[in-house]
């Protein structure tokens, strides 16, 4: 008896959390954030990754830039 088949595997990744933010507060009160997306599609990548920043923007107020010495 000759037994002829045939066995595909398709991998689907699944992100369980599709971004991860790390807030923190330095001593002087000021706020600053890490952002992680997981997005294959390069587009949608950066549209959640500009919501999420102008979300923490409105809420926690923007990174100020160093001040210049001189």
């Amino acid at each position: 008896m000759d037994i002829d088949f045939k066995v595909e595997v398709d991998h689907h990744w699944v992100y369980e959390r599709p971004y991860k933010v790390t807030l923190t507060r330095g001593a002087r009160g000021d706020y600053r954030w890490e952002i992680e997306v997981r997005e294959v599609d390069s587009n949608v990548l950066m549209a959640h990754l500009v919501h999420l920043d102008n979300g923490l923007r409105e809420k926690y107020g923007g990174l100020e830039p160093p001040e210049e010495e001189g």
